[in-house]
């Protein structure tokens, strides 16, 4: 049986032997109530609970329908890990929207018009509790979020919503208590259980708990939800704790310790880091948030460990002090993942190893929120692969890698499979190190894990290098660099390949795609290895390196990830190894100017030579209409866009068609957007060829004013054009500041962040295109 269907009919079953109301004139009861809802799949959790009690008063009985004054006195809500208590007064509430709307509802009174069977026909006053609310909304400046209060409000206190609150009433009620139980595909289970009536009619006491996991046949994944309704009569204006208050209280963890003055400042330090997002670019903000911080944190030791890391969630955006603090807390007192591997890479910094397993065991436990890789887990990765691993690298002391397995070992000894492929190309590099003999590596030469964030394909390339030092065989050592290969190119499938399961469906589509660069160059430097070894297909091998090198955009854009592994895997430009190899023969003369044109991409210098080659190999050739040819094969086309500065001026693409035209996207929120922007402005004063160059920039996810008052204070004078919302995402930006150089043939390249902006453009300027 259909579950909907079977609900619709147990419903009806109850409502045909439901006594009708018998209510008076001057009668008044009072109701409790328990909702909560409880949803779980792999990819996020979400509850929600609240507890209402209510009075009634019955203002008129007429024609067999009753005229309620409903009368809300406490309301207990829980919101993203807050309780919001109606009994505060506003002055005490979080600055939260549903805090306001269910403290105007206790403050206020609505009527509601039932029939006999308790069916709600009709919702009254409402208007006056929508005007309380939004009054105090803004008396306290409560943020708007991702909708409108106006928006919000229409739904929180629409009649349906109210009706909710009174749905005890309505019928369900009658029967004596049961226990029903239904299985078909899905797993379900519904338990009811009803007291009876008053002699009123009134329903006494209600339960519905009802609970559906269901399975995606084309996912292969689970998800449960599990609802609860509790309802119980009272009489009028009860005040003693019942039994499901009491609940209630426990189950939302409404304690002392809720209470605390450390608990109520870390929710005030929550809204102001809020507030801070919401007003990002707004002159004075820092001073203004640093102003608050001072006022909320008297009365606390300074030297307070949860003091301490409730003030790191705002320092981490705003004043100063952040790095300082972060050193004097604990890292069990840490609450957020940023905080730990911000604090891990300070201590390496300093030479303090330590604390490896301590931040892992934090990142896996404390901090997971229940997810199989705990967010941030990237940002973990690159300090213990980037910097431990260096260090490691670098010594030649035994005793150090000893001890990286003391500590990768005591990670695993927490049993969590996600920690053991985390630490597992460390912990392989480690023990080829340690090596002494060809039996000790044959264990690591046959290891084949590999996650995306173990470095597997570095620390293989680097343990090649290392057996080939320990003359290993070339039988092993071809054959450990042939599954490097087949590994890494099946790291990069499988990240376009993407993947089914919500719950990594933000790490395939954000997190792991600008690491397809990376992974072309670990092919790169395996290929080359290649063409060591096997001598007789050497330029083959040499090829296939310089075609497996990262395009001009991946070394741009990959520029951050690229440089970690440069430490460890130097950048070699395979593609000259392979043009001088191959010695320029006729019949790959075609193929060869196209590599060297790649080249030249990344160093507009070469620009001269290329020519050059071209007319010696083609002297009646068009050497222009062949390079504009490689220029569109090579980079992405330029998306058109037409958008206003703040003076009402209009740029497109199309009128500048003819110009090269460098962008600097950018915001008055983005701190190393601001950190350097005086460079774009001395640009702008200073265009090495204005005929040539157009100089602009297009301010993001800003608002005017604040680019307004930004521009005023700094006295700057280049060009800012707001954006329409989508030109960012048309440009695939992924980070602030962000720069390019659109080309006149419709394509375009990314300037490194923080570089000699003249100088580059003065060399790309050169093309005679």
């Amino acid at each position: 049986m259909n579950f909907r269907i079977f609900l619709f009919l147990l419903f009806a079953f109850a409502s045909v032997k439901a006594q009708p109301l018998k209510l008076k004139p001057k009668q008044k009861f009072s109701y409790e109530t328990i909702a909560s809802r409880d949803e779980k799949n792999e990819r996020y959790s979400s509850d929600s609970y609240r507890y209402c009690r209510s009075n009634f008063e019955v203002l008129s009985a007429l024609n067999g329908t009753y005229k309620l004054k409903v009368t809300p006195v406490l309301i207990l809500t829980k919101n993203f890990k807050r309780v919001f208590d109606s009994r505060l007064p506003f002055t005490e509430q979080d600055k939260d929207f549903v805090a306001f709307v269910n403290k105007a509802l206790t403050a206020s009174a609505y009527e509601i018009t039932i029939d006999q069977q308790g069916k709600i026909l009709k919702v009254e006053g409402t208007e006056p509790i929508k005007t309380l609310a939004m009054q105090k909304i803004a008396e306290f400046q409560v943020l708007e979020k991702y909708q409108s209060h106006k928006d919000l409000l229409d739904i929180f206190l629409s009649d349906n919503y109210l009706k909710g609150l009174s749905r005890f009433l309505s019928g369900m009620h009658g029967t004596s208590a049961d226990t029903l139980m239904v299985q078909q595909n899905d797993t379900i289970r519904l338990k009811k259980q009803i007291s009876g009536n008053s002699k009123e009619g009134l329903l006494r006491a209600y339960l519905l708990d009802s609970a559906r996991n269901n399975y995606n046949t084309s996912t292969k994944k689970k998800s449960r939800m599990r609802e609860v309704e509790k309802w119980s009569l009272l009489p009028y204006k009860q005040k003693t704790n019942t039994a499901l208050y009491t609940e209630a209280i426990n189950a939302l963890e409404y304690n002392d310790k809720y209470h605390s003055p450390i608990a109520r400042f870390s929710r005030a330090i929550e809204d102001l880091a809020d507030y801070h997002h919401k007003n990002k670019g707004k002159q004075g903000l820092d001073e203004e948030i640093m102003s608050k911080l001072d006022s909320m944190g008297k009365g606390f030791k300074q030297d307070d460990p949860e003091y301490m890391a409730a003030k790191l969630n705002i320092l981490a955006f705003a004043g100063d002090g952040y790095f300082e603090l972060l050193q004097k807390v604990p890292y069990e007192y840490i609450t957020n993942g940023s905080w730990v591997d911000s604090k891990l890479s300070y201590e390496f910094n300093k030479g303090n190893y330590s604390n490896v397993v301590t931040a892992v065991r934090l990142f896996f436990t404390k901090l997971n929120d229940g997810r199989k890789y705990p967010l941030n887990l990237g940002n973990l990765s690159d300090a213990i692969q980037n910097q431990y691993g260096k260090y490691l690298q670098n010594t030649t002391d035994p005793a150090a890698w000893k001890l990286a397995l003391v500590q990768i070992d005591s990670a695993e000894k927490l049993k969590i499979p996600e920690v053991t492929e985390f630490l597992a190309g460390l912990k392989m590099y480690c023990r080829t190190r340690l090596a002494g003999n060809q039996d000790d590596l044959s264990e690591i030469i046959n290891a084949r894990g590999n996650t995306f964030y173990d470095r597997a394909g570095r620390y293989r390339l680097l343990i090649y290098d290392d057996l080939v030092k320990k003359k290993v065989p070339d039988s092993i050592t071809s054959t450990y660099l042939d599954y490097t290969i087949e590994m890494v190119k099946n790291n990069i499938a499988q990240i376009k390949r993407g993947t089914s399961d919500p719950g990594d469906k933000f790490r395939y589509e954000y997190e792991f795609p600008p690491r397809i660069p990376v992974y072309h160059k670990y092919l790169a430097d395996a290929y080359y290895r290649k063409s060591l070894m096997v001598k007789d297909k050497s330029i083959a091998y040499l090829q296939m390196s310089a075609q497996y090198m990262p395009a001009p955009e991946e070394l741009v854009q990959s520029e951050h990830l690229l440089k970690s592994e440069y430490d460890f895997l130097p950048f070699v430009q395979y593609t000259d190894l392979y043009l001088a190899a191959a010695g320029g023969g006729k019949s790959d003369t075609e193929d060869l100017l196209k590599k060297y044109a790649e080249t030249v991409i990344i160093e507009p210098e070469r620009y001269g030579t290329l020519k050059e080659r071209y007319l010696k190999a083609y002297p009646q050739g068009d050497f222009k209409t062949f390079f504009k040819k490689m220029l569109k094969e090579k980079l992405p086309a330029t998306p058109a866009f037409v958008l206003n500065d703040r003076k009402g001026k209009s740029l497109s693409t199309k009128q500048e068609e003819d110009k090269f035209i460098f962008i600097d996207f950018w915001g008055t929120w983005c701190g190393s957007c601001i950190a350097e922007i005086h460079k774009i402005d001395e640009l702008h004063l200073g265009n090495p060829k204005p005929e040539k160059l157009l100089v602009t920039t297009i301010a993001c996810y800003d608002k005017e004013k604040n680019v307004d008052d930004f521009m005023t204070k700094e006295k700057y004078s280049y060009q800012v054009l707001m954006s329409d919302s989508k030109v960012e995402k048309d440009f695939n930006i992924r980070s602030y500041p962000t720069k390019l150089l659109l080309l006149p043939q419709g394509v375009y390249l990314t300037i490194p962040f923080f570089s000699d902006y003249k100088a580059i453009l003065n060399r790309y300027l050169e093309w005679d295109i």
